[in-house]
């Protein structure tokens, strides 16, 4: 063994002593009177009531629209910051027909952590400029609302909308 596995060996054997002595010697002197055991006791009385207490008040009207609230159907997601101002080219929302028809994205996600933005389009994560899967388009511009890709080799610019379904 080396002196390293002896040392521990040795403090573990003291850590053992140590604990049966404890629990067998230490631990085994009476408590003080019934004095404390009953302050005890009437301390515990007392919390018991004043929890009996809180607990039988009527809530509050703010927990109670709270309850009401939370049992209620969400319209859409609550954590998604939308910008509904954000002006877009006119010129860009003209949708190109092959699109259609040969592939179909689907915008389902909007990821921003600090200055990073990414979108989640037919399950794939995009950051701006990216290219995607299917072949000749590329990410131009992410918002918490849509995205717009565009055509390689045009300036046909598609706008997807956020799809949360």
């Amino acid at each position: 063994m080396a002196k390293r596995e002896k040392i521990i060996v040795l403090l573990m054997i003291i850590a053992i002593a140590f604990g049966g002595y404890n629990m067998f010697f230490a631990s085994s002197s009476p408590k003080t009177g019934t004095a404390s055991a009953e302050n005890s006791l009437e301390e515990l009385e007392k919390f018991v009531l004043d929890i009996e207490k809180t607990v039988d008040s009527d809530p509050p009207e703010t927990d109670l629209y709270i309850i009401d609230r939370a049992a209620s159907k969400w319209a859409g997601d609550p954590f998604l910051k939308t910008d509904f101002s954000a002006k877009s080219d006119t010129a860009s929302r003209s949708r190109d027909k092959a699109f259609d028809r040969e592939v179909s994205f689907v915008y389902s996600g909007f990821i921003e952590t600090g200055h990073k933005k990414l979108a989640v389009i037919s399950g794939m994560e995009y950051e701006v400029g990216e290219q995607l899967n299917m072949g000749g388009y590329a990410l131009m511009d992410i918002l918490p609302n849509q995205v717009t890709i565009g055509i390689k080799g045009t300036k046909i610019n598609i706008i997807l909308p956020l799809n949360e379904n």
